[in-house]
């Protein structure tokens, strides 16, 4: 005797059938309210925000004397615009290190064109990668703007980092605007002799006599790179002197206007001329 009766055989269809709809029912309300997920709120698996590459922080910038003055935004680099021939790359850090507060830089220009001027703007960042500086300087300042350099040669620049350089863990300098040409065949020299150091209780002096060999608009951009008895740099002192024409031989002074440790030295002496038409800042005018 088969454990089906006829009474079984007729009442198991309806079982199946309120089962396929109970089944129904659940996938409807999963469709509608969604499958749970492992995922924490927020979480973006599988995507990346990249950073802003340029700060939003607004920083004191400086004045040649090194004193803070007006604050220049840190965002300048986002608008930064380069003339008709000019070349927006970033320039070549070389060398930095500094003393005290002073942060001392030694950039190099990498491309094939000659910058007649460029603002930069310079960052600094501490161990924990965050920017703990970044300043394109006062127009009127020395620290952030580069002068007649040639393809290939070095330009020193400098900042000021509250409390102290030795929270600086990686530094980078952006042209932020720029006026270049092409070199020409021969460009005017600026050389410097009788270069001597002076380490003051207040100040450390750096004097030379510098000579032009050929046409000087007037004026001209010296540097001094100074650095310790280990060879690391400490300090950038820059200056701009007048009068200057071809065949022009003066003794300079240049000052940092703070003390160096003993046993700072000359590491070199870089002159440039200044380009016609450049606001050199200088109260002073040559006949």
């Amino acid at each position: 005797m088969s454990m089906w009766d006829d009474r079984s055989h007729r009442v198991w269809p309806l079982y199946v059938g309120l089962a396929l709809v109970a089944v129904a029912l659940l996938i409807g309300m999963l469709l509608a309210w969604g499958v749970p997920s492992d995922d924490k709120p927020g979480d973006r698996r599988g995507t990346s925000t990249t950073p802003s590459a340029t700060p939003s922080t607004t920083l004191p910038s400086q004045t040649a004397t090194g004193s803070p003055s007006a604050s220049a935004s840190a965002s300048a680099s986002a608008s930064a615009s380069a003339s008709p021939g000019g070349d927006p790359t970033a320039p070549e850090v070389v060398s930095w290190g500094g003393n005290g507060d002073q942060l001392a830089i030694v950039i190099r220009n990498t491309s094939e064109l000659f910058i007649q001027k460029a603002r930069v703007q310079i960052i600094a960042k501490d161990r924990d990668g965050r920017t703990i500086l970044a300043t394109t300087g006062d127009p009127a300042s020395t620290c952030c703007t580069v002068l007649g350099l040639p393809p290939g040669e070095d330009f020193g620049l400098f900042a000021f980092v509250p409390p102290s350089v030795a929270a600086v863990d990686e530094v980078e300098v952006r042209y932020v605007s720029m006026e270049s040409r092409a070199p020409r065949a021969r460009e005017t020299l600026i050389s410097a002799t009788r270069e001597r150091l002076q380490l003051l209780p207040d100040d450390a002096e750096v004097l030379a006599t510098l000579t032009a060999d050929g046409p000087v608009d007037g004026y001209v951009a010296g540097q001094a790179f100074l650095e310790d008895r280990r060879g690391h740099l400490v300090a950038v002192i820059s200056g701009r002197f007048y009068c200057f024409a071809d065949g022009t031989t003066k003794q300079v002074r240049m000052e940092l206007l703070r003390p160096l440790p003993r046993g700072t030295r000359i590491r070199r002496v870089l002159v440039r001329p200044i380009p016609t038409g450049t606001d050199v800042h200088v109260g002073h005018t040559c006949s």
